[in-house]
């Protein structure tokens, strides 16, 4: 096992987890001017058990289908996908639509449906003559001159439908489809005959397909809701897709050429699973890649939602929108200075234009998008104002500004004008999602916060960019706060750090020059530190009774000194100089660490610790379990260069395995991350 072996003596590095950037990704074909591109899909993506459900219903007949969402979740397309299927059979497929402007038209999806039916030849039999009166009523063309006193009540009329088209189906050999989109739009007469068929279709050769947005309001959904109630019809619920469906559908969107990698992931997270504005997003980013804004397709959808609101009720939305996507109904209803009574009827608004989701204690809108409109409406002086209303009334009920609210709040004093206020609580963040592992965030926050406060946020961004394993950003950080003149203490941390980030680099002089420059610290926890440092720096040279001496002295100085962090490192140099020894005593050390970061909540070293255990077991049986299970809560919480290490070590056992195509997508995704990050892992990747 050569691959394998030549491994072992690779230090366990913390790599960057931004794996995504592989340049490119397959696309749409020819360029278009710009503002004409389309990005249409050419299949149906992610909605196999609906269609499933769909073909099923109409193999067995005498029944009606509902298939609900939210708007642009896909449901006509999946229809109009299914009715193609039974139209390629030779079915028999009968398509009616409900209009907003329509309501007041009675029976208008039905008038549809059949007269595009009567063009084509289709016509009632000869049996049907006693219901031609009702039939008349949408049909003209079936009405006859002596039928003026004959009854065309809607009853009559959906029992005529229903025998009108159950012959059709024996003549088509299959059940006819009768489909009715946007029953939350029909009128009174229609819901009367849709309730008698979804009543009476056992038996009959037919299967009636409903679309409904939920959502909406009105008859249409309480019907619907009423049938469900009885089981008279099979619900098919359609959510959004899950980020592989809407990568897939992206792909399929696109087809030949290319579009850049981090444009394509911002299409996928920013449509939420929505295909139509996944479709309506990639259209814009083929138009103007730069482009930040909404599509005006999606924007004009939900400006008329918006429309429909009260003025209580979209000031509500407007102050919501301002304190985020989940905000909190208090603050925003202090702020806003509304009646108890006027704010829940605002509330209600909302909802029912399917702008906001409201249950178990959380309020938050529907998609991000909307709040982007909503925001990007308001004039700089509109959201300045609210920004500061919603801060002061946030202060005031939530004094400690804990946990996330204390991000809400830097954001809304930054947009308030208090820049200097934000910046300081940005640090706040910054500093707890850092002792939380969560290095993505962490420094995100201290970048926010740099320009107004420099020192502060580099002495994070240090901490994070050597915990994360990016050493020439941390080098680069830290000699900026060197020259800077810090007091000892704060010296001799930044130098610590910069022997972290050079250890993960392999420049093992910079690691022996930074240790040679700490003096003599009053620190407790800086021995254990050195110690640490001294320990990496003998393994390196091969010198493995040294390295134990200076692990074994760490672990004592971490203990002593209850840092959980310091220890999980000395006990990893343990059981690294032991693994080249004994096994057993090599995995004790890394579970030790395991559980010791467990039980301290310190994800980045749970992380490393699991990769440790994957490790002895790649040695012991060339199994990748553990190792791909390490990867994966690497790229979780942003362990940049352990990513990168378990990736190599992938690499060799894949190659071991005789897994070529897994071996080569290992081996490229940490070469590439080791090349732009200066790693120690570039060479053997």
């Amino acid at each position: 096992m050569p691959e394998v072996q030549a491994l072992a003596t690779a230090t366990g590095e913390d790599v960057h987890a931004d794996f995504l950037a592989q340049g490119t990704v397959p696309v749409m074909g020819e360029p278009r001017a710009p503002g004409t591109q389309r990005a249409l899909c050419p299949v149906i993506v992610g909605r196999e058990l609906e269609l499933g459900i769909l073909d099923q219903s109409w193999r067995s007949a005498g029944q009606m289908v509902v298939v609900q969402g939210a708007a642009g979740v896909g449901k006509s397309r999946l229809v109009r996908e299914f009715t193609s299927q039974v139209r390629e059979t030779g079915g028999l497929v009968l398509l009616g639509r409900c209009s907003p402007t329509g309501v007041d038209v009675p029976l208008r999806p039905l008038r549809e449906a059949f007269l595009a039916a009567d063009r084509r030849g289709l016509r009632p039999a000869q049996e049907l003559r006693p219901f031609l009166p009702a039939l008349g009523t949408i049909v003209p063309d079936w009405a006859r001159p002596d039928d003026a006193a004959a009854d065309r009540g809607t009853i009559v009329l959906a029992e005529g439908l229903l025998r009108l088209m159950a012959p059709w189906a024996v003549a088509s050999r299959s059940a006819t489809v009768l489909v009715i989109e946007d029953l939350h739009w029909a009128d009174t007469e229609t819901l009367q005959v849709v309730e008698y068929l979804a009543d009476n279709l056992a038996d009959q050769p037919v299967l009636v397909i409903a679309t409904i947005r939920r959502g909406e309001g009105g008859a249409g959904v309480d019907l619907v809701d009423a049938l469900s109630a009885r089981r008279a019809v099979v619900p098919v619920q359609l959510g959004p897709l899950d980020r592989a469906s809407s990568v897939a559908m992206l792909r399929e969107c696109l087809g030949g050429g290319v579009l850049a990698t981090t444009l394509f992931d911002k299409v996928v997270e920013r449509s939420e699973g929505i295909p139509f504005f996944l479709e309506e997003l990639l259209a814009s980013a083929l138009a103007d890649p730069s482009a930040e804004r909404v599509p005006e397709s999606i924007a004009a959808a939900l400006k008329a939602r918006l429309a429909s609101l009260s003025g209580t009720a979209l000031q509500l939305v407007r102050y919501a929108a301002v304190f985020g996507r989940q905000f909190d109904w208090d603050v925003v209803v202090a702020a806003l200075r509304c009646e108890p009574a006027q704010a829940v009827d605002a509330l209600h608004q909302a909802v029912e234009a399917q702008l906001v989701d409201a249950g178990d204690g959380l309020h938050r809108f529907r998609h991000a998008l909307t709040v982007e409109i909503i925001v990007g409406a308001l004039l700089t002086e509109e959201r300045q104002r609210i920004s500061a209303l919603l801060f002061a009334t946030l202060v005031r009920l939530h004094p400690d500004l804990e946990g996330e609210i204390c991000q809400v709040a830097a954001g809304l004093a930054d947009r308030a004008g208090e820049r200097a206020y934000a910046a300081q609580l940005w640090l706040k963040a910054a500093g707890r999602a850092l002792g939380e592992g969560s290095l993505g965030s962490a420094e995100a926050l201290a970048l926010r916060a740099r320009p107004e406060s420099p020192t502060e946020a580099d002495r994070l961004l240090l901490s994070t960019w050597a915990l994360g394993g990016q050493p020439l950003r941390a080098l680069e950080v830290g000699e900026r706060l060197l020259a800077s003149g810090q007091e000892a203490a704060v010296h001799a941390d930044v130098l610590f750090d910069l022997v972290d980030a050079m250890i993960d680099a392999g420049r093992w002089d910079d690691v022996e020059r930074h240790l040679a420059s700490v003096t003599a610290s009053p620190i407790p926890s800086h021995a254990a530190r050195r110690a640490i440092g001294q320990s990496e720096l003998a393994l390196a040279r091969k010198d493995t009774r040294a390295a134990m001496a200076f692990a074994r002295a760490a672990l004592a100085g971490a203990q002593s000194t209850g840092r959980a962090d310091l220890t999980c490192r000395a006990l990893w140099l343990i059981g690294r100089v032991e693994r080249g020894l004994d096994t057993h005593a090599a995995q004790a050390a890394f579970q030790e660490a395991y559980e010791y970061a467990n039980r301290h909540s310190l994800p980045t070293y749970r992380v490393r610790s699991l990769f440790e255990l994957g490790t002895i077991e790649m040695f012991e049986t060339l199994g990748s379990r553990r190792l791909e299970e390490a990867r994966q809560e690497a790229l979780a919480v942003g362990a940049l260069s352990t990513a990168a290490m378990i990736d190599l070590h992938l690499a060799a056992t894949y190659s071991v395995r005789g897994r070529t195509a897994l071996t080569l997508a290992a081996a490229a995704r940490c070469e590439e991350v080791s090349r732009r990050l200066s790693l120690s892992s570039l060479p053997m990747s």
